[in-house]
């Protein structure tokens, strides 16, 4: 599989192991990979939004449209990944979080 992106891959918070492309010819790239449920993102707008999703192939963004979200849940909006437009519409949009 393949990572959308560096900062898509290091939001999984896996180690990496480096393969030449030759010793990987015979693996199948199928399908992208996204950031990972529970990471916090920022757009290039400014807005804030909480990738969340049971499958990690096919996780969404959910707009954080409340300021609880940061005090109640404990996430840091200086911790929220910069993410491209092109990063951030990889995942599909779920429903804001306007309460918690």
């Amino acid at each position: 599989m393949q990572f959308l992106s560096e900062r898509a891959f290091w939001s999984w918070g896996k180690p990496f192991v480096l393969a030449s492309d030759e010793s990987l010819v015979n693996y199948k790239v199928w399908k992208k990979i996204g950031f990972a449920p529970g990471t916090l993102v920022r757009s290039m707008d400014g807005q804030f939004w909480y990738i969340t999703g049971s499958d990690p192939l096919a996780p969404e963004r959910r707009l954080v449209a409340t300021p609880d979200f940061f005090g109640v849940l404990g996430f840091n909006a200086n911790n929220a990944i910069l993410v491209s437009q092109d990063e951030l519409l990889f995942h599909k949009e779920g429903i804001a979080i306007s309460s918690i």
